[in-house]
């Protein structure tokens, strides 16, 4: 247990409450070795504005102490957040102090004076506790992602469009163009074809249909037939062979600025930016381009759908052997683009949204209905490398904010 909750100890944050200078920073010197933030106090009510200021995981305290006693600060921190994980320090070992923060639901002991290593081992059986509420609680976060992303997916596959009144046919023209914005595809076709059985009128062996609906048909038809050909070619990649060849990495970049031509032009009309930069190498990569520029096209509508009002930047590094290649959403007004940091892997899983289904991009998305990212991580693997998508910051603003960056690594030659 020790070695790998030490491993981990940097994730967590400690308040430590002490009036001796001395002691504290003797203390402090020790505890910023081994935990990530540390936040000092001299006294209990310093310790208490840095309880709410901070939130810290774990307090380490002692008793006396002026202004406000360690036991009425616990006292006070208890009533706020019952679960606080705390270790108490003192020179008083009678019934009068222990018994009291006993009740008071302290975890810990360390008596003075403080000898580093009991210190350490009551901090390691603490942080254990902590590290391990943690993991539930972001195991039980993941699975409530997973279970909302599979059950908002049931409901986008099973058609959510719905018609409470279709008296009015201008009303049913109307909330059908809405429900197509947000769920275009085989069950909005069903419902378009219910439509117009409906509002159809027979004569003379024909049927008069309204021209808005037989449009809003013939673009849902587009629909469908652009997700028919996505499936078709998530088949093929799924089927066939990875056929490799060796080129230059700066051809490949140049390659997807040539296929992302119609992207960018796209991109314009909604108001973005995509910037691809060359990178300066002569490195080359064994690779099947068309696979590649494919995975990376998905990065960048991928970019485009869940960053929207933030330009797209492309571009490469080389290191450890490999190619990286980055696509960051950049923010024109210096706005916080934050992605969940529990979400890193389930975006990989088929059919996970973090976000419902962003109509709108069926033109130029070539990988649909929820597959794009997991298919780009299977196009890496097959190249023998690795994909991941998490925060950042842009240090080319000043000052530097928050930013998404989904990462292509293959092996460079």
């Amino acid at each position: 247990m020790s070695a790998d909750v030490i491993h981990r100890l940097p994730s967590i944050s400690c308040l430590y409450v002490e009036d001796d200078p001395d002691v504290r920073k003797q203390v402090h010197l020790f505890l910023k070795d081994y935990i990530g933030t540390v936040y000092l106090a001299e006294d209990g009510a310093e310790g208490l504005a840095s309880f709410k200021e901070n939130n810290p995981d774990l307090i380490i305290t002692d008793i006396r102490m002026p202004e406000l006693t360690g036991i009425e600060m616990i006292k006070q921190i208890k009533a706020t957040k019952k679960s606080q994980r705390i270790i108490v320090t003192s020179a008083y070992d009678d019934s009068e102090y222990l018994i009291p923060l006993i009740e008071s639901g302290v975890d810990r002991f360390v008596m003075k004076p403080l000898s580093v290593h009991a210190l350490l081992e009551q901090i390691l059986q603490v942080s254990n506790m902590i590290l391990s509420e943690r993991d539930e609680e972001e195991k039980n976060r993941t699975a409530s992602e997973r279970l909302r992303s599979q059950i908002e997916w049931l409901m986008y596959k099973d058609n959510r469009i719905r018609f409470s009144d279709i008296s009015s046919e201008v009303n049913a023209i109307y909330n059908l163009k809405r429900s197509l914005n947000e769920a275009a595809g085989f069950g909005a076709m069903i419902s378009i074809v219910n439509m117009i059985r409906s509002f159809a009128k027979e004569t003379e062996g024909k049927y008069l249909v309204k021209k808005d609906l037989m449009d809003l048909l013939f673009e849902n038809n587009g629909y469908c037939a652009r997700l028919v050909e996505g499936l078709d070619r998530i088949e093929s990649i799924l089927k066939g062979k990875v056929v490799r060849e060796t080129i230059a990495i700066r051809d490949l970049i140049q390659k997807l600025v040539e296929h992302t031509s119609s992207l960018t032009a796209f991109l314009e009309k909604k108001g973005r930016s995509l910037h691809i930069s060359l990178p300066e190498t002569t490195r080359k990569v064994e690779v099947d381009s068309s696979q590649i520029i494919l995975a990376l096209e998905e990065m960048i509508i991928n970019a485009a759908k869940y960053g929207e009002g933030h330009d797209i930047d492309v571009y490469g590094t080389i290191g450890s052997g490999y190619l990286s290649i980055h696509v960051r959403n950049t923010s024109p007004k210096e706005e916080r683009l934050r992605f969940p940091s529990h979400a890193e892997r389930l975006v990989l899983e088929p059919f996970f949204r973090l976000r419902p289904t962003i109509e709108g991009y069926s033109e130029v998305e070539k990988l649909p209905i929820g597959l794009g990212l997991s298919i780009v991580n299977y196009i890496a693997q097959k190249h023998g490398g690795f994909f991941s998508i998490s925060n950042a910051q842009d240090h080319l603003k000043q000052p530097p904010v928050d930013c998404v960056v989904a990462r292509l690594q293959i092996p460079a030659v």
